[in-house]
Formats: structure tokens, sequence, C-alpha cells
């Protein structure tokens, strides 16, 4: 099921390109991207903190795209 956030940044004309992810061996929350492997935008201690990042990216990532 799709958070209220993901419909409207889908209808918008946006999309997430990076996720929040939970590491396997490790009590963190990591902020990855979906298509490069090699990109990360942090790990952080909870759920709510990479969350919070992830929107700052995204923020950022829509800022840069309407110069």
């Amino acid at each position: 099921m799709r958070s209220l956030e993901e419909i409207a940044l889908k209808v918008a004309g946006l999309e997430r390109s990076a996720i929040v992810v939970k590491t396997p061996n490790k009590d963190e929350w990591c902020v990855k991207s979906e298509k490069n492997p090699d990109w990360s935008g942090g790990c952080y201690s909870s759920k709510e903190e990479a969350e919070k990042r992830l929107k700052e990216i995204e923020m950022f990532k829509h800022m840069k795209k309407k110069k």
C-alpha cells in the first residue's frame, strides 16, 4: 500500500529516487538510491531521522530541477 506522500509525489509528476532501508546486521536506517548502489544519503539511528534526511534530499533535488 502506498503512503499518501508517495501518491502526492506521483500525481505531481515527481518520483523518488532514494529509499530508506534497515541494515540487517546493525540497528541503523540508511538512505540509499534505488538506481545507484554506490550512492548513500547516510545512516541514522532511527527511521524518523532517515526519513527526514530523505525528504531533504528530495527537496534539494527538485529545487535544482526548477532552475
